[in-house]
């Protein structure tokens, strides 16, 4: 992430470790689930599976719904995993169910930017995108998705690509 000082790479942390759990509570909300700390949110699996469940609009079967010992909370961070891989084809890596037991904040960002690439990035923030760039085959890509979406968040800027737009620090 940042090549920076350690105060700086904790500034970091903490700035994603606050939008990407404003993300999780605003997809849990369904649920009524609020998540205050997300390196302790998934720890029992209970809450990631919520999420899973929510994201996908499926089932991820039996699970602990009150795990109480070590290896009941590390069975239910197992199945949301499997269910994330297997039933959802995404990829995941170096990160395993003790990595979210234990916690370690830096794989659970990881994994929770992961979701988001996956859930809200490539499927276009639930927006139309009627710009050509972005009509393949196969959809648009997460950074065209993004683009589209920053593009019709500030119609009155000139947005053509995630870099150089960015440098004068304008846009943000």
């Amino acid at each position: 992430m940042s090549t920076g000082t350690p105060n700086e790479e904790m500034d970091w942390r903490l700035i994603q470790q606050k939008t990407f759990t404003r993300w999780c509570n605003q997809q849990l909300k369904v649920q009524n689930i609020f998540v205050g700390d997300l390196s302790k949110a998934f720890c029992d699996g209970v809450n990631l599976i919520a999420l899973m469940e929510v994201l996908s609009l499926k089932s991820v079967g039996r699970y602990n719904k009150c795990p109480k010992i070590h290896a009941q909370k590390m069975d239910n961070v197992s199945k949301a995993l499997d269910f994330i891989m297997k039933d959802e084809g995404i990829k995941l890596v170096n990160i395993g169910s003790e990595d979210i037991v234990t916690p370690n904040l830096k794989l659970i960002l990881g994994l929770v930017w992961t979701l988001i690439l996956h859930y809200q990035i490539s499927q276009g923030f639930g927006c139309d995108i009627d710009d050509p760039a972005t009509d393949t085959v196969e959809g648009p890509s997460a950074a065209q998705a993004l683009l589209a979406y920053m593009k019709k968040m500030l119609p009155n800027k000139t947005v053509n690509n995630l870099t150089t737009n960015w440098n004068d620090g304008i846009l943000v």
